[in-house]
């Protein structure tokens, strides 16, 4: 199995097929979207959603999965950007899907579609919830994305 490797960063400012004989796997990501959140309000009422995008190419016989890394927090299910200087955390997440119900785990493996063809983007989402009582400043985390296959 081979694994290849991206740091996306997540920002929040507050102030905020060819066929053939048998061929190796070859698989790489080539980018993805560093999330960038306007400044954030505590009083509103609507939380805050942003679609990113991770860019890949892979090859057949490749099946790849992507996974995300938990960041900071530990765990992907409740994945928050730390202050920057501070103690203070806003809860955020990354889903696969827009209505960020689907959290992007950093266990179980998502299924890259478009295998064969060149140049391929997968959405995710960020989701940041409302209502949370946290000082200005700058908040961040940096994730990891990783691909297997």
């Amino acid at each position: 199995m081979h694994r290849h490797t991206l740091i996306l960063r997540a920002l929040l400012v507050v102030a905020l097929a060819t066929a053939g004989e048998a061929r190796a796997a070859n698989c790489k990501i080539s980018g993805a979207t560093a999330i960038a959140f306007t400044a954030y309000d505590v009083f509103a009422p609507t939380g805050q959603q942003l679609r990113g995008t991770i860019s890949y190419d892979c090859a057949p016989p490749a099946s790849p999965r992507l996974t995300i890394s938990a960041g900071a927090s530990g765990n992907a299910s409740s994945r928050f950007m730390a202050q920057q200087p501070g103690a203070s955390h806003l809860l955020y997440n990354v889903y696969t899907d827009a209505g960020c119900t689907s959290v992007f785990s950093d266990q179980l493996a998502q299924a890259v579609p478009g295998i064969g063809l060149h140049n391929q983007t997968m959405d995710f989402y960020t989701c940041v919830p409302p209502l949370q009582d946290v000082p200005a400043g700058s908040y961040a985390d940096t994730l990891t994305v990783t691909v297997n296959f």
